[in-house]
């Protein structure tokens, strides 16, 4: 049990590491929205996107083999990591030349291709999205210990947005405000590479028999996350060929507010996975599929509330946090917070998958919702502009949220439907109040928010699974939950 709670702190450090750069990630986006207003926030919105899209190939599912390896075998972790960042300078140096020539023709003239051409530097030392600079953790991830990087990464993602804002603020042309958003990550990565070569010195070399182990394990792997990249980042790209940075910079800033309530998912399952890992090796199947019921019980009882706030106020929120520039955003808004409940569920699906090492049955899964997302938005741009690319990606994510329950209820269990639709009535109920009582927005608040409380604790719209599954989950708990002590 030692191993646990080393996976339970070291998830938590991840945890908070991530939430920090999501709370300042959303801040930036929202004075830049304002900063740079609705083109300028598109040209950068699909600067990054597209950007992302090759960050896939610095990596194509290396890292995860390599924590693997170098936590299986501690004796030779020193010379697999030394081969890792090898391999990954090799395929990062591919990955942004091949950007940066695609760029050339498929990004327009002008300040988007510049712009898009500044942030393919990312590839080389993001903090946020899978880069080079990423082989500096494994060292730490393997042996769990992920404080150190995750402290880094939070000075490094500060000094870059301070700075960023700066710039943006000082009136500089787009390109170079993306340039020294990258620039003010150098020193963290510097910092972070001396930190790393302490913890452990990599030996390089040339083990060409290695190589093709490593990348025949990571290609499944990779190619799935391009293809779930791919199928999340396509509509950005698509809405920028299609219907121009002004459209972009609408959804993207409906997107954004979305995408920000992920951390909340993410606090379940960084305990979630060791707990589901462990299960998993001592074949423990019925605890297995207790806390994954009970996990999507939590899940959605917390997504709810989140999903009738987000369509009652829709105009108030986008107001607020945009300004009345981007107000038509708000008919995003109201689709894309749909999509909350779909990934919060999506979140506990995958990660017990993963747990289970049945990552790689989603590759050809994944190359399809691609394909579908693709679809969908060139269907849906045309006739419904940014709107129509809320309801792809909807669409998109409603389908994989079908086919993983299917799957995992054949390895493990099915969902808890009773409860899931308990929870659901209620949510209705409190809509109802949100939306039709004539009443201040607080009334409305209050009474729908008495109403859901008393159809979830009252009405089981919490399964016992999901009482259980709060208990083993909350880091503090693990160690004196009820089965995880001798004696």
């Amino acid at each position: 049990m030692d191993e646990v709670r080393r996976a339970a702190k070291n998830s938590g450090w991840v945890f908070f590491g991530r939430a920090f750069e999501r709370l300042v990630r959303l801040g930036v986006i929202i004075a830049l929205a304002r900063l740079l207003e609705v083109r300028g926030f598109g040209v950068y919105a699909f600067a990054f996107a597209y950007a992302e899209m090759f960050a896939v190939f610095t990596d194509f599912g290396l890292h995860s083999v390599l924590v693997r390896e170098m936590a299986k075998d501690a004796a030779r972790a020193p010379a697999i990591w030394g081969q890792g960042i090898v391999l990954k300078l090799v395929l990062s140096l591919a990955s942004w030349l091949a950007a940066c020539l695609i760029a050339l023709y498929a990004a327009p003239a002008g300040e988007v291709r510049w712009a898009t051409l500044a942030a393919c530097f990312f590839i080389f030392g993001s903090f946020r999205i899978v880069s080079l600079r990423s082989a500096l953790d494994l060292p730490f991830e393997a042996r769990l210990k992920m404080a150190t990087p995750m402290l880094a990464s939070i000075a490094a993602e500060t000094f870059s947005a301070l700075c960023l804002l700066w710039a943006a603020w000082s009136r500089w042309p787009l390109p170079a405000v993306i340039a020294i958003q990258f620039l003010a990550l150098v020193p963290g990565a510097l910092v972070l590479g001396r930190l790393s070569f302490r913890e452990m010195r990599p030996e390089f070399g040339r083990d060409f028999a290695l190589w093709r182990r490593l990348l025949a394990a990571a290609l499944p792997v990779g190619a799935a996350n391009f293809f779930l990249v791919a199928s999340v980042r396509s509509d950005i790209l698509m809405l920028e060929w299609m219907s121009g940075p002004v459209s972009t910079g609408m959804y993207s800033a409906a997107q954004r507010l979305a995408g920000s309530l992920g951390v909340i998912p993410l606090a379940l399952t960084t305990s979630l996975l060791p707990l589901v890992s462990e299960a998993g090796a001592s074949e423990d199947a019925e605890r297995v599929a207790k806390l994954y019921r009970g996990a999507l019980s939590l899940v959605l009882v917390t997504a709810l509330p989140l999903v009738l706030g987000g369509f009652a106020f829709a105009d108030e929120i986008i107001s607020v946090v945009y300004g009345a520039k981007y107000l038509a955003a708000s008919a995003a808004l109201r689709v894309l917070c749909w999509m909350v409940a779909i990934n919060f569920a999506l979140y506990v699906m995958t990660t017990v998958a993963v747990s289970l090492g049945r990552e790689r049955a989603f590759m050809g899964f994944a190359l399809s919702l691609a394909l579908l997302n693709i679809a969908l938005n060139a269907l849906l741009i045309p006739r419904f502009d940014f709107v129509g690319a809320s309801w792809a990606s909807l669409i998109t994510e409603g389908v994989m949220l079908c086919a993983c329950a299917a799957i995992l209820g054949r390895w493990v269990a099915s969902p808890p439907f009773g409860s899931m639709l308990r929870a659901s009535l209620a949510a209705l109920a409190a809509g109802a109040a949100l939306l039709w009582l004539p009443a201040p927005a607080f009334v409305r608040l209050a009474c729908g928010g008495g109403v859901y409380l008393a159809g979830i604790f009252l009405g089981g719209g919490i399964s016992a699974e999901g009482r259980s599954a709060l208990y083993f989950l909350l880091p503090k708990k693990i160690a004196f939950a009820p089965g995880t002590r001798d004696g």
